[in-house]
């Protein structure tokens, strides 16, 4: 079995590409449309498969609904996140909270598919980017969204720019960055699937809870699931800053135990929602 996700290049004026955005390839792996169990699973992709690395060290951005952002599981990732906000994320006081927790933290926020709506504007106080779907407005109407933006300091994107004329006007516009079919091909990749197994999971969370538990006893235990051993050290050299080898021990004492907790249950969760969803699938092709 194999994990599905893409990144679609982000662009400058001059082309070059700024960063991209990790999609999930759900026709592929099934997803139901529940975007939480998406952002969820892509979170621990990154883990997993190292976004960092797959991105040459540009910016990210990843999609994240509402449960997935007040989970916690955000702070594993790196602060080179992006993190974005699907429109299930309303700017109640607790998601506010959220955002500016992780804002503190050094995280970025950016707006999907921005549009005017009511109770909208605490957003965009702490919109480091707002995205604009050519798709969805036009014209005057555009126009006056992206001037007003403007004045809120934010970048904007303009995305689901389809032809070279939607490309000039974004320009013409104001847009900052863009997402262009035309100046860049998606990246799609298709990842073995981690072999991690929540029994296992379940035994160190177990062992983290009492007072004896030493760095080098987990590290032994995790020693025994590649999937796991993936995600720590990706983890610890995000945290580091360094691209150098690091031992497990080192990686254990660098994420701690509150944080090391918080994979292990990332992992389980994103591990048993991806075999939910792809399961039926595979059952149909049997």
């Amino acid at each position: 079995m194999l994990r599905h996700f893409s990144f679609q290049s982000i662009h400058g004026r001059d082309g070059a590409t700024f960063g991209y955005e990790a999609q999930n390839l759900a026709g592929k792996d099934g997803f139901s449309g529940d975007v939480d169990a998406a952002s969820l699973v892509m979170i621990d992709n990154w883990l997993l498969y190292d976004f960092e690395e797959l991105a040459s060290g540009q910016p990210v951005l990843l999609n994240c609904a509402r449960e997935s952002l007040m989970s916690g599981f955000i702070t594993l990732l790196p602060r080179s996140a992006v993190i974005k906000l699907h429109k299930s994320a309303l700017p109640d006081p607790a998601v506010l909270s959220a955002c500016r927790r992780l804002k503190a933290q050094g995280y970025r926020i950016a707006l999907d598919d921005f549009q005017c709506t009511d109770g909208i504007e605490p957003f965009l106080e702490i919109a480091d980017y707002i995205k604009v779907d050519f798709q969805l407005s036009r014209g005057q109407e555009r126009l006056n969204l992206l001037a007003s933006l403007r004045e809120t300091g934010a970048k904007l994107i303009g995305e689901k720019i389809e032809t070279p004329e939607e490309l000039a006007e974004a320009w013409d516009e104001g847009c900052d960055l863009v997402q262009a079919y035309q100046l860049g091909k998606l990246l799609s990749f298709a990842k073995d699937r981690d072999r991690v197994h929540p029994l296992r999971c379940l035994g160190i969370l177990d062992k983290l809870v009492g007072p004896d538990c030493t760095p080098d006893e987990i590290a032994y235990w995790v020693a025994l699931d590649s999937g796991l051993e993936a995600r720590i050290l990706h983890t610890a050299k995000s945290i580091s800053g360094t691209s150098d080898a690091i031992s497990m021990h080192d990686a254990l004492e660098l994420i701690g135990k509150s944080g090391v907790r918080k994979l292990l249950m990332l992992a389980m969760s994103a591990t048993l929602e991806h075999r939910l969803q792809t399961e039926p699938i595979l059952a149909k092709s049997a």
